[in-house]
């Protein structure tokens, strides 16, 4: 049973240490002091960061999900679509990238695509955007929430106007790889699955418009492709 917000800070030390290092600095700096957090003492901001991390779930949201991890023994479910989602969560602060295989079939020269979001209620809401003409643009947006019972996510649509992301995506946690240095053999090596890069690269795709004398300049290469269905 997945516990309320009041009952996760009754039980932790973190909150109590923060409380116990607030008490104390505003006993020894008087009342007035809260009027201006950027004068908190290092050790007690440093508590409060630590909280924030804390509330927001960081370590949670933090690494790769993917709908073609293969490093487990049940079955989650993965969604068909090949999606690739890594995070970096800072307080509740969410970047990343994410890899999605029905935006580079529209167009391959958005095999990069950026997130930036913020952990709401528990839920992670973000935007995805890629450079096209060396400017950033607004491609969709998407929520996603974290099962209680499984190391899964799941992916809805918020502002999608090309239907990039499939109504409840189901992606897995990257399980780490780990490899003790032993003499003489190289470091292990996670191998990315086939599904998560796109049918062509930038590069070869260029190359096919220009075979085909449909080439754009760079500004004008826009979603221009229906997306295909990847088979999983």
């Amino acid at each position: 049973m997945k516990k309320t917000w009041w009952q996760k800070v009754w039980a932790s030390r973190t909150v109590w240490g923060f409380v116990g290092g607030a008490l104390a600095w505003v006993l020894s700096n008087g009342v007035e002091s809260l009027t201006n957090l950027r004068k908190l003492p290092s050790e007690v901001q440093s508590t409060y960061h630590m909280f924030q991390s804390w509330y927001y779930d960081d370590a949670l949201w933090t690494g790769t999900w993917s709908s073609r991890e293969e490093g487990h023994i049940n079955d989650y479910e993965q969604a068909e679509m090949p999606l690739k989602l890594s995070l970096d969560t800072q307080r509740g602060k969410v970047s990343g990238a994410i890899f999605n295989r029905a935006v580079c079939d529209s167009n391959p020269m958005f095999s990069l695509v950026f997130v930036e979001g913020d952990i709401v209620g528990g839920k992670l809401v973000a935007n995805a955007s890629a450079y096209i003409g060396g400017k950033l643009h607004f491609l969709y947006s998407f929520s996603a929430i974290h099962s209680d019972k499984e190391p899964v996510i799941t992916l809805s649509p918020l502002r999608d106007p090309h239907g990039f992301v499939p109504p409840g995506a189901r992606l897995v946690r990257r399980i780490q790889v780990t490899s003790q240095n032993v003499e003489g053999m190289p470091p292990m090596q996670e191998v990315e699955h086939h599904d998560l890069q796109c049918a062509e690269s930038p590069f070869e795709y260029l190359q096919r418009l220009r075979r085909e004398g449909v080439l754009k300049g760079v500004e004008e290469l826009g979603v221009g492709r229906k997306p295909k269905n990847a088979a999983k």
